[in-house]
């Protein structure tokens, strides 16, 4: 079942596209998929995506479906 994440990149044009767009390396990209996306990436691609992709009127709406993660938090609980 695809994620929220899934959605919003599939509606980019895929992972490819959404590389080209932000500018970012595939393989950072791709881990966002698995891994997870925090914040200030999503804030990035959501305003790329309103730079270069207009014709995804309803970006606003796929970025809220997406829970970002929170590094700091995540990396507090790697260390317990």
């Amino acid at each position: 079942m695809p994620t929220a994440i899934d959605t919003l990149f599939d509606a980019l044009g895929g992972t490819s596209e959404v590389s080209r767009i932000t500018k970012t390396a595939y393989s950072t990209v791709r881990s966002m998929r698995s891994n997870g996306i925090t914040e200030s990436r999503l804030d990035h691609i959501v305003l790329a995506a309103r730079a270069r992709k207009p014709e995804v009127a309803h970006i606003d709406q796929l970025a809220a479906a997406v829970v970002p993660i929170d590094r700091k938090a995540t990396a507090e609980v790697a260390e317990q």
